[in-house]
């Protein structure tokens, strides 16, 4: 199974998240074949002073950011060699790195998904909706010696590309990960009061358990048994962050958009919640294969 390299854009913010991002690139390498890194800083001239926005200061700042940049990858030794540094002057920080995006041929983002840092995820989660290529999601809090893979699978569009990606890191990772688990969450949903009773959710669960184990081993034969995890009361990103915490998960392989219940419909993205679920796991949101 041949596995293409891939052009990364990595989101600086001068932040902290900043170097764990430029370290976590050194386990990313060791996951799958990456690349040329290009890391971007977005000067969002919307929040500077009138008399910062001068070519001439512009220009200063940029180099600034640019050095402190090569500063920090430089110190980690994490970061191939090969590598640039964009420092862009936008009002829109979400404009600048879809223009990279395009610019560099970008077939992965890596995002910050601050837990305890200050900042919240609200570029991260707009980057997603609007750019069409992978997004990792990295909290400062990883673990540096990763070892346990899920795959988030909830036989929506985006499945066979999950099952590809985990195949394709499976393969090549040197880290000695010979397996990911499959993990789908089994929950009803209504849309009328009253709903079905306890005994009946049950029912329609244990039900949906086995014709999804059945079509899981009859898809992906080679592949680990599917985990089902059933949900009542819970959402399915919190019953997910739930078993990504207690079994002390790395990486979550899921897609962008899914299904959210055995009923098919869309009532919100499991991935969007699951980003604001607390968890140090990394989260890759793949895009399914073009047709």
């Amino acid at each position: 199974m041949e596995i293409k390299e891939m052009n990364v854009l990595v989101a600086m913010d001068m932040s902290p998240m900043d170097e764990a991002l430029i370290k976590y690139v050194g386990i990313a390498c060791k996951f799958y074949p990456l690349m040329k890194f290009t890391f971007l800083n977005n000067i969002k001239l919307s929040e500077l002073p009138s008399e910062y926005k001068t070519a001439i200061k512009l220009e200063r700042i940029a180099q600034s950011i640019n050095e402190k940049i090569d500063e920090m990858i430089s110190e980690a030794g994490t970061v191939p060699q090969g590598y640039k540094i964009e420092v862009s002057a936008m009002n829109f920080t979400e404009t600048a790195f879809l223009n990279v995006s395009k610019k560099i041929n970008a077939e992965l983002a890596i995002v910050g998904n601050k837990q305890r840092l200050t900042g919240g995820g609200g570029m991260a989660r707009k980057l997603i909706r609007m750019w069409q290529i992978a997004t990792l999601l990295v909290p400062e809090t990883f673990n540096e010696k990763p070892k346990k893979i899920i795959q988030a699978v909830d036989f929506s569009r985006y499945t066979s590309r999950i099952n590809l990606v985990s195949q394709h890191i499976i393969q090549y990772n040197r880290l000695g990960i010979q397996k990911t688990d499959p993990v789908y969450v089994s929950k009803v949903s209504w849309q009328f009061f009253p709903g079905p009773g306890e005994k009946e959710i049950r029912k329609i669960i244990e039900e949906d358990t086995r014709t999804k184990k059945t079509r899981w081993l009859k898809e992906y034969p080679e592949n680990e048994p599917l985990i089902v995890l059933p949900s009542t009361e819970k959402s399915i990103a919190t019953t997910l962050a739930e078993y990504i915490n207690d079994q002390r998960v790395d990486l979550v392989i899921m897609g962008v958009l899914g299904v959210s219940s055995l009923t098919g419909l869309f009532l919100g993205s499991v991935s969007n919640e699951l980003i604001n679920q607390e968890s140090n796991a990394c989260i890759l949101l793949v895009r399914r294969i073009a047709p």
